[in-house]
C-alpha cells in the first residue's frame, strides 16, 4: 500500500511477519536518490525503498493522470546507491535493479533490514559485514549473493536461487540465531546442517527438483515447522 506526504510516497516497511508495519518506508526513484537526501535526512528517515521508475506510478489516487506516467526511458537498470553513505538513520533499505557501488553495503552500519531484488543484475553483493543485519530478502540469479555465512546476526532469510557449493545447507550452519529459513528454487540435494541452526523455528522450501533428503530435520534440537511446496523428488523414508 502506498500514500502520499508531503509530496513524497510512502509503503509499508519491511519487517518480521506478524509486526505491525507502518506507512515510514520512503519510496526514491534511482534516478532521484541524491537530490532527495537532504529530505531523507530532515526528516530522519530509516526506511528508504528504491525503485527503478517513478514512484508515484504506484499511486492511483492523489496525482494527476500525467504523473503517474512512467516516463523513465533509461533500460539500464543500474541503480547507484553511493548517496546512501550520507543517510545516518538508515535501517532498512529495499533495492532493485542492477546495484551499483554494492561495496558501500557494509558502511552501513545501523542497517537491520534489507531486501534485494536483483532479477536484472549481474553484480556480485557482499552482505558479511552487515554486522547488525536482522532480516534479509534476496532475489538474486546463480551465487552472487557473497558473506551469508558471516552475517551472525541474521533472523530471518528468505532467498531465491540458493546454490551452494555444498548443495546442502551446512554454509549456512553459522547463523546461530537464524529463526525462519525461507528457500525459494534452491539447488540442494539435501537439508543437512539444518540440525546446526540453534534458534530455528521454521523452515519452507518452495519450487526445487533436486531436494531429496529432508532427514535432518529430524535432528533438530527444537520442533522445526516445516512447509515444501512444489518438491516433488522429497524421499520422506
Amino acid at each position: 500500500m502506498f500514500i502520499i506526504r508531503d509530496d513524497h510516497v510512502y509503503t509499508d516497511t519491511l519487517g518480521f511477519p506478524g509486526e505491525p508495519r507502518k506507512h515510514n518506508g520512503l519510496v526514491v526513484s534511482r534516478h532521484m536518490l541524491e537530490a532527495e537526501i537532504p529530505y531523507i535526512n530532515r526528516n530522519n528517515i530509516e526506511h528508504i525503498q528504491i525503485t527503478l521508475s517513478d514512484p508515484r506510478i504506484y499511486m492511483t489516487r492523489g496525482l494527476p493522470a500525467s504523473a503517474c506516467q512512467c516516463n523513465d526511458s533509461d533500460r539500464n537498470f543500474d541503480v547507484d546507491i553511493l548517496p546512501l553513505l550520507k543517510c545516518k538513520k538508515l535501517t532498512s533499505l529495499a533495492l532493485e535493479g542492477n546495484i551499483i557501488h554494492s561495496e558501500i553495503l557494509g558502511e552501513l552500519s545501523n542497517l537491520q533490514i534489507l531486501s534485494i531484488d536483483n532479477t536484472l543484475g549481474s553484480t556480485i553483493i557482499d552482505v558479511s559485514k552487515l554486522r547488525e543485519l536482522r532480516i534479509l530478502f534476496v532475489q538474486k540469479p546463480g551465487n552472487k549473493i557473497r558473506g551469508l555465512e558471516e552475517v551472525v546476526s541474521l533472523q530471518h532469510l528468505s532467498i531465491w536461487n540458493y546454490i551452494p557449493r555444498s548443495r546442502s545447507l551446512t554454509e549456512l550452519a553459522s547463523l546461530k540465531k537464524l529463526e525462519c529459513l525461507e528457500l525459494i528454487r534452491p539447488r540442494i540435494d539435501t537439508l543437512q546442517g539444518v540440525e546446526q541452526l540453534e534458534s530455528l523455528r521454521e523452515i519452507g522450501v518452495y519450487y526445487s527438483r533436486t531436494l531429496t533428503d529432508i532427514t535432518a530435520l529430524n535432528q533438530c534440537q527444537a520442533d522445526v515447522a516445516s512447509t515444501f511446496d512444489h518438491t516433488p523428488n522429497i524421499k520422506y523414508r
